[in-house]
């Protein structure tokens, strides 16, 4: 009886501990398509392990996250990552909504190589991308 009660007082204390930490839940949107959900972005907690990506709806969910001040990114390749500040407090969700918006290319930054193969009359073109230090 004695190792029941001291088992049952142990499984309320994790289930309490457990509860001290928050949740962040939110949306992203492809700014360029409309606010469509962006599907499969990636999700961060910069300087921790905590990371997901974005479902068809563009939602996420991150939880288990001590109470604290982050930094969060979302990226998606082709679409400039942003960084967002979230405060998470015990026990609450925050819930954050955001988009991101395509990458611009500056033309003066591309270089186009064209050489001819005259065997066969085919021409291939390179693009590179100059680098300005």
């Amino acid at each position: 009886m004695k190792n029941l009660v001291l088992f049952l007082v142990l499984l309320v204390s994790i289930g309490l501990s457990a509860q001290d930490k928050g949740t962040i839940q939110g949306k992203i949107m492809d700014l360029e398509a409309n606010n469509d959900p962006l599907l499969m972005a990636e999700v961060q907690i910069r300087d921790t392990e905590f990371k997901t990506r974005t479902n068809f709806n563009g939602n996420f969910e991150i939880d288990g996250i001590e109470p604290g001040s982050y930094t969060m990114t979302v990226s998606f390749l082709g679409y400039e990552s942003i960084e967002l500040p979230v405060e998470v407090a015990a026990n609450e969700t925050v819930r954050i909504e955001s988009g991101l918006k395509a990458q611009t290319l500056d033309l003066s930054d591309i270089t186009a190589l064209i050489s001819e193969d005259t065997e066969d009359s085919s021409a291939v073109v390179s693009i590179e991308k100059e680098n300005k230090k």
